[in-house]
């Protein structure tokens, strides 16, 4: 699966490049820079779990949820810049819903046929859920209701101040689960620390992969 998405990489990024010298057709395009972003967030969700390994559980997961979500973050920021707010809007609702009940739900279902009593820690479940429900009023149910009596500046400044809220809602997250209270995850970390998994590439390799993947894709 490695050579394949190496091969993949190898072909699609010098065609993506030659493409939009030569002006393509956008149907061409499209499908090639298509599969190239797959290929490359392959290498990025790789080197991410090889340095979670590394780093441990609780900053693996800092990781996985930082760069698991770094291709949308860039096609989301060109996409703005060209003004595709709709296309962001639906990405963005797509994104929340797959994970929420595709993902999730497919995680609970697979991992229920085989473990009938499914182990969970509760004070993650209690801190995301949390953090989830207050997201979810923050970033869709006050613009709803505000947005109906504002004119576009207004509902760009609204937009604004929500992305603030929600980017300083997910730092005191992190502040709450790695230092204020970091002794209340300690004892999961031990538990998931006693299952050691090699990673497959070093640190050193899959820092270089991240951000080389990271500018590729931007």
């Amino acid at each position: 699966m490695n050579q394949i998405f190496g091969i993949l990489v190898a072909v699609g990024v010098p065609l993506t490049v030659i493409g939009s010298f030569l002006d393509w057709p956008s149907i061409a395009m499209f499908f090639i820079c298509s599969v190239s972003v797959v290929a490359l967030s392959s290498f990025m969700g790789r080197a991410t779990e090889s340095l979670a390994i590394v780093s441990g559980p609780r900053i693996g997961g800092l990781l996985n949820a930082t760069f698991g979500n770094a291709v949308e973050l860039i096609i989301f920021i060109f996409a703005l810049q060209a003004g595709l707010i709709g296309v962001v809007l639906a990405s963005l609702t797509g994104s929340v819903l797959g994970n929420l009940l595709l993902v999730g739900g497919l995680s609970f279902f697979l991992e229920g046929i085989k473990f009938k009593c499914q182990m969970f820690s509760v004070h993650d479940a209690t801190h995301n859920s949390g953090l989830l429900i207050f997201a979810v009023v923050v970033a869709f149910v006050i613009p709803e209701i505000f947005s109906m009596t504002m004119n576009e500046s207004e509902t760009i400044q609204l937009s604004v101040g929500i992305s603030i809220i929600m980017i300083l809602l997910y730092l005191a997250g992190l502040f709450f689960k790695l230092v204020t209270h970091r002794g209340v995850y300690n004892h999961g970390d031990a538990a998931q620390d006693s299952e050691h998994e090699e990673p497959k590439w070093s640190k050193k390799k899959a820092l270089i992969i991240l951000l080389v993947a990271t500018l590729v894709v931007a």
